[in-house]
């Protein structure tokens, strides 16, 4: 018999799902994009140096050269092409709720350790840089999962479209948000802390909330379970993966 949970969502769970899905590649993306508009804050003429912010906590500023910058943003890149193939197989194998979960961890703990990083040794940012797009590659096989197995076929259009709004989303609200909390006593690496909180929480309840049958989810109604899979083949249904190639030859 199913837990009577989430009783406010009984028969619109796929719902919540949709924006705490959101909210998790909103985050992995912000946490990426963070270092693009912190440089601005970092960088100082004279190289590193020591700043007093308005409550005289002396804060350190770093100046990276155009090349080591460019290093710094094409590692996420690298680590994206690298992940792409193996995240995808391990959503083929094991769905989305554990290999997401992980991608999510590693983009949390990789932000918060950026600005350790950054002050420490420019090879171990961009190792750091390297595992950001490594969960980033974990986006675009998260959105196509939650859509196949969540979204009923009337409203596969609209999960898409939300879900894939998360790079614009994230670009608005990540560049004004770490502006202002450079400008705060905690200076540029408040930036990377606040968002990497940010991460675990959504993706503490992403795992708490998320299961990739809602046929077995105690928070899915039989209502809602059959508005799911109305129209839906059976292979579709129970994620056959098989591929009869000898048909086609």
């Amino acid at each position: 018999m199913k837990m009577q949970s989430l009783v406010c969502c009984r028969n619109g769970f796929r719902h919540l799902l949709l924006v705490l899905g959101f909210f998790c590649l909103t985050s992995v993306n912000s946490n990426y994009i963070i270092i693009n508009f912190t440089f601005i804050c970092m960088a100082k003429p004279l190289g590193e140096v020591d700043v007093s912010s308005a409550d005289n906590t002396t804060l350190t500023t770093l100046d990276y050269t155009p090349t080591e910058k460019s290093a710094i943003i094409w590692a996420v890149a690298i680590g994206t092409i690298v992940g792409t193939f193996p995240v995808n197989y391990f959503y083929t194998k094991y769905g989305a709720r554990w290999p997401f979960f992980v991608a999510g961890m590693m983009s949390t703990v990789s932000t918060a350790l950026m600005p350790i990083a950054a002050l420490f040794d420019l090879k171990v940012l961009l190792f750091l840089r390297l595992v950001q797009g490594l969960a980033y590659a974990a986006n675009f096989g998260a959105i196509g999962t939650l859509c196949v197995r969540w979204a009923p076929l009337t409203e596969v259009s609209i999960f898409i479209s939300v879900l894939t709004s998360f790079t614009p989303v994230s670009a608005v609200v990540t560049n004004p948000l770490s502006g202002w909390l450079c400008n705060t006593s905690g200076g540029w690496p408040s930036a990377f802390y606040s968002h990497a909180a940010f991460g675990l929480v959504v993706f503490l309840l992403w795992i708490v909330c998320y299961q990739d049958d809602p046929q077995y989810h105690p928070s899915v109604s039989e209502k809602e379970l059959a508005k799911i899979q109305k129209n839906k083949t059976r292979a579709h249904i129970e994620r056959d993966s098989f591929v009869p190639y000898k048909v086609w030859l």
